[in-house]
């Protein structure tokens, strides 16, 4: 397999990574057809850097249809990239730092706008100690009681026709998986990151492998 990195000119650049076989080099980014890697920041948590926090966008066909982390700054990235809320089937989030997650509620704020009708699947690591799971992390950013955004809870409850998000919690010690379409299969496994849970996600596209670890 191939790999051909291009930059798309924003801002800031974007890299995209296009898995081909023997095509010719693509002109645009994402391409129109087969499946693209595109990264909306590789930084970490000092905004000394110049670079977005972790993100990452899966296209297939030229639809952002995976997204994996939404650290710091990959809002604005996402939205440069010309990626779309409603286009996402899935979001992974591989762990709860900040660098990894600290976008998401204004992700899913955008989708308030969108014309989404459907659910979006979203996976995370079972919580430990003083981290959270995905179900808690989500409950303290959209929870209709206590949740620091909680005018956006009807994404957790389905009061409005807001499209509701789908979680799914990854235990230890087994591969599971987390979402899956004619032409799209995500699974997901807990990883090694210190004392924070975490998760690895393999996102499948045809016979084509990217792996999140």
């Amino acid at each position: 397999m191939t790999i051909r990195i291009f930059i798309k000119a924003l801002s800031l650049p974007i890299a995209c990574l296009v898995m081909a076989g023997c095509t010719p080099p693509a002109v645009s980014c994402p391409p129109a057809e087969g499946a693209a890697l595109q990264i909306l920041g590789s930084g970490g948590p000092i905004a000394d850097d110049a670079r977005a926090s972790s993100g990452y966008i899966v296209w297939i066909d030229g639809a952002s249809r995976v997204l994996i982390d939404a650290g710091g700054g990959t809002f604005l990235r996402f939205g440069e990239a010309g990626a779309t809320f409603t286009a996402l089937d899935f979001i992974g989030l591989s762990h709860f730092h900040t660098d990894h997650s600290a976008d998401f509620p204004a992700l899913i704020k955008s989708g308030n706008f969108s014309d989404r009708e459907r659910s979006l699947s979203i996976a995370g690591p079972e919580g430990e100690a003083a981290f959270p799971g995905l179900k808690d992390f989500l409950q303290s950013m959209l929870g209709k009681d206590q949740g620091a955004y909680a005018y956006l809870s009807a994404f957790l409850d389905g009061t409005s026709s807001t499209p509701m998000l789908a979680p799914r919690e990854i235990p230890r010690g087994e591969i599971i998986t987390v979402y899956t379409s004619e032409d799209l299969n995500i699974d997901a496994m807990r990883v090694p990151h210190g004392i924070v849970p975490a998760a690895a996600f393999r996102v499948r596209v045809g016979d084509q492998t990217l792996v999140f670890a």
